[in-house]
């Protein structure tokens, strides 16, 4: 004989469930999300110091290199674009991280548990 469930515990179910689903669904766009902007960050990272590498790069190493005194100038003034170029990175992805919602740094926080987990598995099968 099978027992009979009441058509509210069936609703509700069928809510809790609904709910569950779409807090994954929401972590997933929230992650995909992040990492889109990441990535987009890294590549504008890479982009300003390609930028800066080619403004300095015939002064430092090419056939019109330029010696001494100036070539400090020159040195110092290539350190600096690439200083302003990671210090606009950090900024950005400070930013970024601190405007995340919660699920997104649980996923991340689970997941460098998993990679640290698995890290010390490998160092610990490596010392055999």
């Amino acid at each position: 004989m099978m027992k009979k469930i009441p058509p509210t515990a069936l609703l509700l179910a069928c809510a809790l469930v609904g709910c569950t689903v779409n807090q994954i669904n929401d972590q997933e766009k929230h992650v995909a999300k992040f990492r889109e902007t990441r990535s987009l960050y890294n590549k504008a990272l890479l982009r300003c110091e390609e930028i800066a590498n080619k403004k300095y790069h015939g002064q430092l190493y090419g056939s019109v290199r330029v010696e001494g005194e100036a070539r400090v100038a020159v040195s110092r003034g290539y350190e600096k674009e690439r200083r302003v170029c990671a210090d606009n990175y950090a900024r950005k992805m400070r930013a970024l991280w601190d405007a995340q919602p919660a699920d997104v740094h649980a996923f991340y926080e689970q997941r460098r548990a998993e990679l640290h987990q698995e890290n010390n598995a490998v160092n610990e099968e490596a010392k055999r």
